[in-house]
C-alpha cells in the first residue's frame, strides 16, 4: 500500500443533499447499489489522487476502473451510512476488489496522513510477501494484511510476477508499479532503490 493525500471531493458527491437522499435509498430501498451513473467520475477523480494506481496493492490499472468500500456498504454488519462518502471510497483493482477480507477498525487507510509503509510492514526479498513489521505497529500491521489477502501466496506470487523479477528503472515515480517496494520517491531515481538491488 502506497501512501498518497486525498484530493477535493468529485463534484458528483459534493453537494450534500443529494448525497444524503441517495445514502437514504441505499439504506432504506434494497435491492442492488448504484453509482448514480457516477461512477467513472468518482474513479477518475480517486485516479488523479493514486496516479492510476490500485489504493492497495498499488498496480499501475487500466481503464475500466473499480471503486472499493474500505469500510464496506453492505446494510447488516456494514456501514450503509458510508456508501457514499468520498472518505471511504478507493480506486481499487478487480483482484484486490475481489478478495477483500473482513474489515476491522484496525485496518490501515492508505490516505491517513500518518500512514507511512515503512512503519508497519516489509517487504520479504525472497518470496516478495509483504509482511508485518514487529514492534508497536505490527497488530494494525497483521489486521491490514489479513484484510487485503497479502498473507495469500497467490497474492505474493503475483506481485513476483508480474514484476518479472526485474524492477523498473522508470525516471516518473508515478509510473511505477508497486511504488512501495521502492520507499518514497526522491529527486534521484537511482535513490529510489531501497529493498531489491
Amino acid at each position: 500500500m502506497h501512501p498518497f493525500i486525498r484530493g477535493e471531493k468529485p463534484s458528483c458527491l459534493q453537494d450534500e443533499k443529494q448525497v444524503e437522499r441517495w445514502t437514504k435509498q441505499w439504506i432504506d430501498a434494497g435491492g442492488e447499489f448504484s453509482w448514480r451513473n457516477h461512477q467513472s467520475d468518482i474513479a477518475e477523480r480517486a485516479a488523479e489522487d493514486t496516479h492510476d494506481h490500485c489504493s492497495y496493492c498499488d498496480e499501475l490499472l487500466p481503464r475500466p476502473r473499480t471503486i472499493d468500500h474500505l469500510r464496506p456498504k453492505r446494510r447488516t454488519n456494514g456501514y450503509p451510512e458510508l456508501a457514499y462518502e468520498w472518505s471511504n471510497l478507493y480506486l481499487c483493482c478487480t483482484d484486490c476488489q475481489t478478495r477483500l477480507g473482513d474489515y476491522t477498525n484496525d485496518v490501515l487507510a492508505p490516505d491517513d496522513p500518518l500512514y507511512r509503509f515503512d512503519d508497519y510492514f516489509t517487504v520479504n526479498a525472497d518470496t516478495f510477501a509483504i509482511e508485518a513489521l514487529p514492534g508497536p505497529n505490527e497488530a494494525r500491521a497483521v489486521k491490514t494484511i489479513e484484510h487485503l489477502r497479502f498473507e495469500n501466496p497467490k497474492r505474493s506470487l503475483g506481485v513476483k510476477r508480474k514484476r518479472g523479477w526485474k524492477l523498473e528503472q522508470d525516471e516518473n515515480f508515478n509510473e511505477r508499479r508497486f511504488r512501495f517496494l521502492w520507499g518514497p520517491p526522491t529527486d534521484d531515481p537511482a535513490q529510489d532503490q531501497r529493498v531489491f538491488p
